[in-house]
């Protein structure tokens, strides 16, 4: 194998087009930066160790390693693994939509090119503005314009807000409706500022107008849905 070594702290040239967030284009060269490099030529792949960052115009990653797999087109980030995508879209209000980073950090992140995932493993925390989401894994599935379509994250799930939060054992985010699904057994919301807790196996929050709806598991295939009662907390 033709290996090629560098031990000097500088940006660095892949060599080859790489993709980890905008699909439509290709990473651009001298976008990898590290404290070393190896390069695998014959097998198009390169790994990058110490303080490592990848990025393309003002997303990036940076972990302690960083390895590129041009055939398998993914990039595989870990030991304290974080990313930051500035493009994503979110309706904030009724018709008025601004752009909303989105910071995440994992234990180990996999951005695979052929369905636009990024795999989230460990310890995961994703914030976008004030919300955020910690579990133990998520899938984050982009469009080709790099915007977000869904999100899922799974086991010991835990949704906050400034005036809520959510446990359960899985969450499925949907960017077009800015809706959360949130299953468990049960799938709890604490909501702070009326004082009230809702518990249901499956629970739907819209998160435009912090309303929310239970589904009735036992009316299959009628479509019924319910809206949650509540328990409200009384103060002596």
């Amino acid at each position: 194998e033709a290996a090629l070594r560098a031990d000097r702290s500088a940006e660095r040239s892949t060599g080859s087009e790489v993709h980890f967030s905008r699909i439509s284009k290709p990473i651009r060269r001298e976008a990898i930066a590290a404290d070393r490099a190896i390069v695998k030529h014959n097998e198009g792949a390169a790994r990058y160790i110490g303080d490592a960052r990848a990025w393309q115009g003002e997303d990036f990653v940076r972990a302690e390693y960083i390895e590129i797999d041009k055939g398998e087109r993914t990039m595989t980030a870990w030991n304290n693994a974080r990313s930051t995508f500035y493009d994503f879209e979110r309706e904030v209000e009724k018709g008025r939509k601004e752009i909303v980073p989105v910071h995440a950090s994992s234990d180990r992140i996999i951005y695979t090119d052929a369905n636009r995932t990024a795999h989230y493993e460990g310890s995961v925390k994703i914030r976008q503005g004030t919300d955020q989401i910690d579990s133990a894994t998520a899938d984050a599935v982009m469009d080709e314009e790099n915007n977000l379509v869904s999100l899922t994250a799974s086991k010991d799930v835990v949704m906050t807000q400034p005036s809520r939060r959510a446990t359960g054992d899985q969450v499925v985010y949907t960017a077009s409706t800015d809706t959360a699904i949130l299953t468990g057994n049960f799938a709890v919301v604490e909501d702070r500022e009326r004082e009230a807790v809702t518990k249901s196996p499956k629970l739907t929050l819209h998160l435009r107008d912090a309303r929310i709806e239970a589904n009735d598991d036992n009316n299959v295939g009628s479509g019924a849905k319910r809206r949650v009662r509540t328990t409200h907390r009384i103060q002596n």
